[in-house]
């Protein structure tokens, strides 16, 4: 199965430009439906005429509707209005996330495949077959699944799949405008460097529909290639909406060589390295440490530890300063203590102090006490505190 390279447009020059780059699925993402989309002047009209131009040019390609709004009732009937036009032009795919969209469009565009999309939700088997009983056709897998989940999902439902492979990752929305401040005509997205960890830069973007944070790294799946073809996805999605179209297209190119060959690991790499300095920022996988939807992309089968014991976890960190740990076991302060990275890495101390949260140095540690260690360079969630027994 080749799974469809698939993104958003709002211009005719984005349709063009990503079309020749190699994409074969289209949204069309425009501000009065779409949550995220970055045109403000967008109408109705702009909507179909998008639609028009590009079922004339490029006949072959697919074309879907980016409606993913959380509906209000004074939008009912422009969106009844943009259905019923959608149905006599043949739009493919009606992407929601709002399920009363879902009886618009079996009511008003019955032509077209209902495609479920959720930014944080529907993460298990029980939540998509309830979907798919109400209709749903499509669903976009969020970014949270390991692929291990992905695959068994693709076995148990028979419906089309999504997932995102690369681009910008969302983290924070809310329906307020928060930046009503900062003169939102200057930019495309504000970016604000985190002061805890210098070089970590997120974006905002304030829009018609709220006020959007995205990670300070890009999701990149270009190093996990083999088993995401191995995952049969219908689409595979590229979100990079506000970057210009240059960069979009080179990563649209990427995936579609990627897709066709099979790279080894060096090569698949050095496309990562080649988009990380096109975009001027940093990328991976992007699944999650904190809900183990990371445990297919870290080291699952390595050894247990032998003679070693977990006695704290990492819970946060100032850096470079100190970093808060929970004991989770009774243990003394020794020189021997060490922290044990989820990659597997070492990092030791010369000499080790351990303070409570008052600053007063500890000898012994009660289980589920909060500590104080010094910050080391390489810490980062999920490492432990280890004592050799």
């Amino acid at each position: 199965m080749t799974s469809k390279l698939t993104t958003f447009i709002s211009s005719e020059k984005e349709l063009h430009d990503y079309v020749k780059a190699g994409a074969t699925h289209l949204i069309i993402d425009n501000t009065p439906y779409s949550n995220r989309s970055l045109k403000p002047e967008s109408t109705l009209q702009n909507t179909i005429s998008l639609f028009k131009t590009c079922q004339t040019k490029y006949p072959d390609i697919k074309l879907s509707l980016n409606c993913d709004v959380i509906l209000h009732n004074h939008m009912i009937d422009d969106i009844i209005s943009l259905f019923k036009l959608l149905n006599d032009i043949n739009c493919h795919h009606i992407r929601f996330q709002d399920l009363g969209i879902l009886t618009l469009i079996k009511d008003y565009c019955p032509k077209a495949t209902p495609c479920y999309i959720s930014e944080t939700g529907s993460n298990n088997i029980e939540s998509l077959k309830q979907l798919v009983e109400l209709g749903v056709e499509c669903i976009q897998f969020t970014n949270e699944l390991p692929f291990n989940h992905i695959q068994q999902f693709e076995n148990e439902l028979n419906i089309e799949t999504q997932l995102q492979v690369h681009g910008h990752i969302l983290i924070q929305h809310s329906h307020r405008q928060l930046l009503s401040g900062i003169n939102k005509a200057a930019f495309t997205f504000h970016q604000t460097e985190d002061h805890n960890f210098k070089g970590r830069f997120y974006h905002f973007y304030e829009g018609q529909h709220g006020t959007f944070m995205f990670g300070h790294f890009d999701r990149c799946l270009l190093e996990e290639i083999s088993r995401l073809k191995k995952c049969n996805i219908t689409d595979w999605i590229i979100d990079f909406r506000g970057l210009n179209n240059d960069i979009i297209s080179q990563c649209i190119t990427t995936y579609q060589k990627t897709a066709k060959t099979d790279l080894n690991k060096t090569n698949l790499t050095q496309y990562k390295l080649n988009l990380e300095i096109l975009t001027k920022r940093p990328s991976k996988a992007g699944f999650f440490i904190s809900n183990k939807t990371d445990i297919d992309w870290r080291d699952e089968k390595k050894q247990p530890l032998k003679n070693k014991q977990v006695v704290a976890q990492f819970l946060d960190t100032e850096k470079p300063n100190y970093l808060v740990m929970e004991a989770i076991h009774k243990f003394e302060v020794t020189d021997n203590l060490y922290l044990l990275t989820p990659e597997n890495k070492e990092l030791h101390y010369n000499t080790i102090s351990i303070s409570n949260l008052t600053d007063s140095n500890l000898t012994v540690c009660q289980s589920g006490e909060m500590i104080k260690l010094p910050w080391i360079k390489g810490i980062m969630p999920g490492t432990k505190l280890i004592q050799p027994i």
